[in-house]
């Protein structure tokens, strides 16, 4: 037979916070629609750059044309991880794959049986320094199998990450001539 006293009640305003959250979530969702117009954009260049270069009969200048296309489009694939989601590191081993596949499917001749494959671990990195390494890792690439491979059909060229905790090391080496 007890007998209720009192009531203590406790009343929590959520209004500013679920504001911030959704204010926060419009800012994420613009970030990733920015850097989706900006994979785009650049790839239109590319695009401009690929139609210019089948105006140009200079060998000299369609390989500086072609080295300009691939060096633009390395820098679109970091802005399409940024545009898949909000993401303040980028894995780096996913960012050299691509480049590879965008070699392969660019840069390589069809005549020739030259194979890019890709070691080492998962390394994660800011926009910017994948962005960089992004473009290191095409500009050995392209001299890889521009140079390498000159005066040969077939051979490997091997993308090798390390990560040594605080520094990685990306190594391309080839066996061609």
């Amino acid at each position: 037979h007890s007998r209720l006293v009192g009531v203590m009640m406790t009343i929590h305003d959520q209004t500013a916070e679920k504001q911030r959250e959704r204010e926060l979530q419009i800012q994420a969702t613009m970030i990733q629609e920015i850097h989706h117009r900006v994979k785009n954009n650049l790839q239109t260049i590319a695009a401009l750059l690929r139609l210019q270069s089948r105006r140009v009969n200079s060998d000299e200048a369609q390989q500086v044309l072609s080295d300009g296309i691939n060096r633009i489009l390395s820098v679109a694939i970091v802005h399409e991880f940024l545009s898949r989601r909000d993401v303040s590191m980028i894995n780096l081993r996913d960012v050299a794959q691509r480049i590879i596949s965008q070699m392969q499917q660019g840069l390589l001749d069809p005549e020739k049986s030259i194979r890019i494959e890709l070691s080492g671990p998962s390394i994660y990195l800011s926009p910017q320094q994948t962005t960089s390494c992004a473009l290191l890792i095409n500009e050995l690439l392209q001299n890889s199998i521009e140079h390498g491979f000159e005066s040969q059909t077939s051979g490997t060229v091997v993308v090798n990450l390390t990560d040594h905790g605080d520094s990685i090391k990306i190594e391309v080496a080839d066996n061609g001539g």
